[in-house]
């Protein structure tokens, strides 16, 4: 059979190998399980486009309009400048919200994936995120758990996941579900890849405030 030496150790192994018997470094995977290396538009860039169908009318709208009710001619009705100058004033405000929400996606979820699988880093704890998240925010993490609670919405789905099964050791996580070949469900437990990115609170059914370490997944193996 044809061999291959490991990226890390040097050591002789079988072409193929997940893992080097040597040295146990994860060798080059060419995409995450459960996850295909697909390019998708940002926020911004869909952002971008729906600004610039907006932006196109409503400034000159909103400026035909004025010019014309200054000009107070009572010998004509004005009620298509009205319209103009309301319907600029809420492209104005629908701009100013898309623009919001796609600076928040972008911020929380613009994650390139590792060339290499090894990059996740399976020695980061629970503790590492709960403790010190600004520390490792942006840190590629690999960990294992237990899905306590799904809430899909489209191809989004929120997780809550206890690391290593452990009910005192809850993270938050968000996963595209789209290019999964299975779903996922609650009670499966799995091996995520991901980024940590700091702390998720969100309001308890009883009132209390809870925060979490919140991990975006990049794959998921069903185990």
């Amino acid at each position: 059979m044809e061999s291959m030496r490991c990226p890390k150790c040097g050591k002789e192994i079988l072409q193929g190998s997940k893992f080097c018997n040597e040295c146990g470094a994860t060798l080059i995977q060419e995409s995450l399980p459960g996850k295909k290396q697909k390019k998708k538009q940002s926020g911004l860039s869909t952002a971008s486009a729906i600004l610039a169908i907006l932006s196109c009318t409503s400034p000159i709208a909103f400026i035909l309009g004025i010019i014309d009710l200054v000009k107070n001619d009572k010998d004509h009705k004005h009620g298509g400048s009205i319209f103009a100058i309301i319907y600029s004033i809420l492209c104005m405000i629908v701009m100013f919200f898309v623009f919001v929400l796609a600076l928040s996606d972008t911020a929380s979820t613009n994650y390139e994936l590792p060339d290499d699988i090894s990059a996740y880093d399976s020695s980061i704890t629970y503790d590492n995120l709960a403790r010190n998240p600004d520390e490792y925010k942006g840190k590629y993490v690999l960990m294992t758990g237990e899905i306590v609670q799904l809430m899909e919405s489209g191809s989004t789905a929120e997780l809550r996941i206890a690391i290593d099964g452990d009910y005192d050791k809850m993270v938050y996580s968000k996963f595209d579900t789209s290019e999964m070949d299975s779903r996922i469900l609650e009670g499966d437990k799995i091996k995520l890849y991901g980024v940590a990115d700091g702390l998720y609170s969100y309001q308890s059914v009883l009132g209390s405030k809870v925060t979490l370490p919140y991990i975006y997944i990049q794959g998921i193996e069903q185990q």
